[in-house]
């Protein structure tokens, strides 16, 4: 029965995939169903459903279908991860509120370990914590997820200690305002 099921999404996201781009409201529906199928594909992280996000990754013909995509793959850990990741960054790199999806879209992962990634890209060229928006992007978006900010290790607690008394120095009432909100939702 799972492997009927998973063969009957595939095959959905598929037939979608080759749809030409029109905007109305039947179409952005398809588009959302075939999102959302290759979301559930990748995550299982699986060889062929890989491919086939990176598949609508590379062939997406606007940015909305590409971040789609990438979100899908960007919940498997791994070299197919961080290169649609880069390519993206690489593409879009000139457009503020796209690279703050792009830092949301990271933070928010479910990856192992995450907080390591979060801590990286805190010294990315685009980042810059006297950024309300970046930092909001970033740290917001991983303190919002509910797999690697709350660990059994409390590594996301202790990173966002650490990112409360940086910003305390930088912008306190961005912090009391961020702090609230990340703590107290």
């Amino acid at each position: 029965m799972e492997g009927e099921a998973m063969k009957k999404i595939q095959a959905k996201a598929r037939a979608m995939s080759s749809e030409a781009y029109t905007f109305n409201h039947d179409s952005m529906a398809r588009r959302a169903l075939k999102n959302t199928c290759l979301a559930y594909l990748a995550s299982l992280n699986e060889p062929d459903f890989v491919e086939l996000a990176l598949h609508e990754y590379k062939s997406a013909i606007n940015m909305t279908e590409q971040f789609a995509a990438l979100a899908a793959l960007s919940q498997n850990p791994g070299q197919v991860r961080d290169d649609a990741l880069l390519d993206f960054y690489n593409k879009w790199q000139h457009e503020y509120l796209v690279v703050s999806k792009w830092f949301a879209l990271q933070a928010t992962s479910e990856i192992p370990g995450n907080v390591a990634n979060v801590q990286k890209l805190l010294s990315h060229p685009a980042f810059d914590l006297r950024n309300p928006n970046k930092v909001y992007s970033l740290i917001g978006g991983f303190c919002g997820s509910p797999v690697n900010f709350h660990t059994k290790d409390g590594s996301g607690y202790k990173f966002l200690g650490e990112i409360v008394l940086q910003l305390d120095k930088i912008n306190p009432q961005v912090n009391a305002k961020y702090l609230f909100s990340w703590v107290f939702t």
